[in-house]
């Protein structure tokens, strides 16, 4: 017999899925189109320009969550991916946004993160689908006037605000992340630890008198989990040759993971792995460090951090 926890979650995601439907109604797919004011700027949306540290915390930080999902925005009357290209997974988040936009009296930019109540995995399994019933996590909002132009005007705190007082809390697809204010560094790794702990990938720290700005901003800064697992690798893969491009097989936890990310000095090695020769990444220990796990097992932002040869092969 089915536990009852599980069939409610059933009933549950059918009339998740059932009132995404009724909410996207006739909307999509929609057409690849440049948007009037995209190439204002190399970037539709403000994006963070590191990892955050104590010695770069901002003065006035607030902290929101970073949500395990793909970026997104809505302008006018479309939703987007933060390449700017049709995300028709959040279309039947639209009218809560549309309703949320006439509270502004104006035409806006709203910016966040959509994610399915399944998590990652399925987040991703939906935009290749072109059809979601998931959340549109609410971040950030600026007037379309400033955006097309990339000439803002408003502090972070002020738009926060504007947030705070005009997004609804009863929309099943659209929720705000509430800021946290951050008086010290010490508050940010207390926050990141509860987020870790909630299941997100940690928080995005801000400068709470930042403009926004489209493009790479060091007022935006992330601040993940770095976990690490040491393992072989069992092979490399270099495609048509091209040492940038290649790919290291390391076995972690008892599965092999691909990983490209490596620092210059250990891609140089696979030179050795190309021409077969000794010196090379293959049978070597090393440690990769990740941010996080997707549903599947996968290691998110995985990348070789260094060799270990104090460690004996297989370890």
């Amino acid at each position: 017999m089915t536990p009852f926890g599980e069939l409610a979650q059933r009933v549950m995601r059918f009339a998740g899925a059932s009132l995404a439907k009724d909410e996207r109604g006739e909307r999509g797919p929609q057409p690849v189109e440049i948007i009037p004011g995209m190439p204002s700027a190399p970037e539709p949306c403000c994006l963070p320009a590191g990892s955050w540290s104590a010695d770069a915390h901002p003065r006035d930080a607030i902290g929101q969550p970073k949500i395990n999902g793909i970026r997104v925005m809505a302008l006018q009357q479309r939703v987007v991916s933060r390449n700017a290209l049709p995300f028709d997974a959040a279309l039947h988040c639209l009218p809560a946004l549309d309703r949320l936009e006439r509270k502004f009296g104006e035409p806006m930019v709203f910016d966040g993160e959509y994610q399915e109540p399944e998590g990652f995995a399925a987040t991703l399994a939906a935009h290749k689908r072109g059809e979601g019933c998931g959340t549109f996590y609410l971040f950030d909002a600026v007037p379309y006037r400033e955006w097309k132009t990339n000439r803002f005007t408003e502090k972070l705190r002020t738009r926060l605000n504007w947030l705070d007082r005009l997004a609804p809390d009863d929309e099943p697809f659209l929720s705000f992340l509430h800021p946290v204010d951050l008086p010290s560094a010490s508050h940010a790794i207390q926050l990141a630890g509860r987020a870790w702990a909630a299941g997100t990938e940690g928080l995005v720290v801000k400068d709470a008198r930042s403009i926004y700005h489209r493009g790479r901003s060091s007022d935006w800064l992330k601040l993940k989990r770095v976990d690490s697992l040491d393992g072989p690798v069992l092979d490399v893969v270099i495609p048509d040759g091209d040492l940038e491009r290649g790919v290291a097989l390391v076995r972690l936890d008892g599965k092999t993971h691909k990983v490209a990310a490596m620092p210059a000095d250990i891609r140089a090695m696979l030179i050795h792995d190309k021409h077969g020769t000794d010196g090379g990444l293959t049978g070597q220990m090393v440690e990769v460090a990740f941010n996080n796990r997707t549903d599947t097992g996968a290691l998110q932002g995985a990348r070789i951090a260094r060799l270990r040869p104090d460690k004996p092969k297989g370890e």
